[in-house]
């Protein structure tokens, strides 16, 4: 399988807007791996994770080719996730998609309110929205999908287990520190994880948010529980991501040198990785 990080960072971005603190003002003048958008992830050429205001630039920037992409995962309506007025653009007049290829978007019943009016609109060209439900996997495409419950400020949010039949990863973003249900499904269910995509929006910050976003104690806390469960081990790639400018005070290359003796590796946009 194969991974691209189209955006990185948590909702504000880095440089954030409007702000003059240090790592900003340093990200602006450095560029490059420094510069991050809002979080996006990019399975295979042809599954798609999460929906910021920044996707038109992400598909620019990356040459992504969105009649391959038929298939969407939203893990949370907040909208730096979930950006839905884009959703309009699906429609007759505005767009010109082939026909009979329907672009779905799948999650939580969050979601319905923000989708009907676009999905039930006489102009719709094929946009459609599936409800699905924590620790129940369905068949998206090629793809095996299981939304497990994150530990997040909203009525539903989800992270996901995702696997093509050969390898399996785990997309662990925006969450605090993980239910100990989450722990109990992965045992159960004897799920091994080839990659872990995980949350460390609070960086290197003594700051707790368990039912928002973790930091890198907690992401360390993490891996070691998957481990004592079977769920990943020593030849797991752990890839941190969702990175705020209130967390971390360094950037890109100092955060990889500084994690790198947990062996974790760092996300940057347009990042890819296989496994």
């Amino acid at each position: 399988m194969k991974i691209k990080y189209l955006g990185t960072s948590a909702a504000e971005g880095i440089p954030a807007l409007f702000c003059e603190c240090e790592v900003c003002q340093k990200a602006r003048l450095t560029g490059g791996k420094n510069i991050r958008s809002r979080c996006q992830l990019l399975v295979n050429d042809d599954l798609l994770i999460d929906y910021p205001p920044d996707s038109f630039y992400h598909f620019t920037l990356h040459h992504v080719d969105l009649s391959k992409i038929h298939h969407l995962l939203i893990t949370h309506v907040h909208e730096d996730h979930f950006y839905s007025p884009d959703f309009e653009y699906f429609l007759r007049g505005y767009s010109h998609p082939k026909a009979g290829l329907p672009f779905t978007i799948y999650g939580s019943i969050d979601l319905k309110s923000d989708l009907e009016k676009y999905v039930n609109h006489p102009n719709n060209q094929g946009l459609r929205y599936v409800e699905i439900v924590p620790y129940k996997t369905v068949s998206i495409g090629k793809y095996l999908v299981t939304p497990l419950c994150a530990s997040h400020a909203t009525n539903h949010p989800y992270i996901y287990i995702i696997s093509d039949g050969k390898k399996e990863f785990l997309f662990c973003h925006d969450s605090g520190l993980l239910k100990e249900e989450v722990f109990v499904y992965l045992k159960n269910n004897k799920h091994y994880f080839n990659l872990v995509s995980i949350d460390c929006n609070n960086g290197d910050s003594n700051e707790v948010e368990p039912i928002h976003h973790m930091n890198l104690d907690a992401n360390i806390e993490t891996i070691e529980k998957l481990k004592q469960i079977g769920a990943a081990d020593t030849n797991t790639k752990v890839i941190l991501n969702h990175f705020s400018h209130n967390g971390w005070h360094i950037l890109h290359d100092d955060i990889k040198e500084k994690v790198s003796k947990y062996g974790f590796d760092v996300s940057y946009d347009g990042a890819e990785f296989e496994f």
